[in-house]
């Protein structure tokens, strides 16, 4: 399956929202066998594709399902304050959630977790 999470707080810049996702892909280093990158811009422009075509403040992470509850408690442990958008696709299926509080993204990873086990 593949997860994929962007940084939506309005109050950070682009090159905020950028420190976000090298801080989590730093952190995600412990996650043996679940592949965590920045995200890739399917269509970069002629420019972007000379300096990388990473889509600013997001990033995806491919898992298992045997890793799924630890790659969402990793998420849980260090997003809790964090306004995010995330989408999880299995199985040709996709759950789009958004958080902005600790609550908010506990719920957000238990219906993460629920669609993952009905796919």
């Amino acid at each position: 399956m593949k997860v994929t999470i962007e940084f939506v707080d309005p109050e950070l810049d682009s090159e905020d929202k950028d420190a976000e996702v090298q801080r989590l892909l730093s952190h995600a280093r412990i996650l043996d066998s679940i592949k965590v990158s920045r995200a890739i811009d399917p269509n970069p422009t002629q420019e972007s594709k000379n300096i990388g075509s990473f889509i600013v403040g997001k990033l995806t992470a491919e898992i298992d399902g045997d890793n799924a509850q630890r790659f969402f408690h990793f998420v849980r442990a260090r997003l809790s304050k964090k306004p995010i958008e995330m989408e999880v696709e299995s199985n040709g299926r996709r759950l789009k959630l958004k958080a902005s509080s600790p609550e908010e993204l506990a719920f957000a990873v238990q219906q993460a977790l629920l669609f993952i086990d009905k796919n």
